[in-house]
């Protein structure tokens, strides 16, 4: 078993050979001046801007804006087209049509011609649609011409604003709200508040009139009438009448001769009178009266009994039918 002096000397001895190791190492270090250190400084700073350079996003394009100056230089100075607003449009068939698609002429033909006329210059135009052109005129448009089909499927086209030629060439095309139409929201739905209104107007005037003038309307303009209705009935279908036709509901409620017509057609019914061809024919055959190619049959027989010859008629048919 070593002695307490063994052990001391044991740990000088190992303490001496630490430090020797340390002035060793430090001998190694490289000693750098003051310009070595500052390039080597530099350097490292380049090398941390080019490494945040490449991890930097690429910017996103901005993307560009449609307002109502740019998009006046796209296309010809047209009345029409002045003051142009901007954003999507949409486009409909005036008629319903059962047909999948429907194509818009895009250029002038001899056999389908295609102009607009100009009342600023009093000028008129050949139309023709190109992708690369920035007029209409086909007399204005230089080089190759590129056209494109304009199909509207299944009675729509959708436009969107940023394809302004586009929407300008539709609002001056000789078919526009005669073919189809740009279809309104606001006008649409003021539209459908307009019937409501008439309807509403034709049912509370065709309610407000006696039942004799209710049923001389109803045996008028009701094609089905039936002499066996009674008076329930034929409120009932004057009254459904009257909602798919309220314009000639308020004519025939403001026709002071309403009550003659009535009578007229009740002696048709009654076999006192018979009107084919043109014609009012009496029982015996001969012609009471000769209706104009244009002229409403009731409207005719109404003036013919303010006439001499027809007021003795007129008194006929009011006994025969009371």
């Amino acid at each position: 078993m070593p002695t307490k002096a063994e052990i001391e000397a044991k740990k000088l001895a190992e303490s001496a050979s630490q430090e020797t190791a340390i002035a060793e190492k430090k001998e190694e270090l490289i000693t750098l001046s003051e310009s070595q250190l500052d390039s080597l400084i530099e350097k490292k700073i380049k090398a941390k801007e080019l490494e945040n350079s490449q991890n930097k996003p690429t910017p996103t394009p901005e993307t560009k804006k449609f307002t109502n100056a740019s998009v006046e230089k796209l296309s010809d100075d047209l009345p029409e087209l002045r003051n142009w607003e901007v954003k999507d449009r949409m486009y409909v068939l005036v008629e319903p049509s059962k047909s999948v698609s429907h194509g818009i002429r895009n250029k002038h033909k001899k056999q389908s011609p295609l102009q607009y006329y100009n009342p600023d210059t009093n000028t008129t135009h050949s139309l023709r649609y190109a992708t690369n052109q920035n007029s209409f005129f086909m007399d204005k448009q230089v080089g190759d011409v590129l056209t494109e089909h304009i199909l509207m499927k299944g009675g729509k086209l959708h436009v969107p604003k940023e394809q302004v030629m586009l929407q300008k060439f539709l609002a001056i095309h000789p078919d526009n709200n005669k073919i189809w139409k740009e279809f309104d929201p606001r006008a649409e739905s003021q539209k459908e508040l307009d019937v409501e209104d008439e309807i509403f107007a034709a049912s509370a005037q065709v309610r407000a009139l006696s039942y004799q003038e209710q049923e001389a309307i109803a045996r008028v303009a009701l094609k089905h009438f039936k002499v066996t209705w009674d008076s329930a009935t034929v409120k009932k279908e004057l009254y459904d009448w009257v909602k798919t036709n309220p314009k000639k509901a308020i004519e025939l409620a403001n026709d002071n001769s309403i009550l003659i017509k009535g009578m007229i057609k009740t002696a048709i019914h009654r076999g006192l009178i018979e009107y084919k061809n043109k014609k009012f024919v009496g029982v015996d055959g001969k012609t009471i009266l000769e209706v104009g190619y244009n002229e409403d049959e009731y409207d005719a027989i109404v003036a013919y009994t303010k006439e001499p010859d027809g007021e003795a008629f007129l008194d006929y048919i009011k006994n025969a039918v009371s």
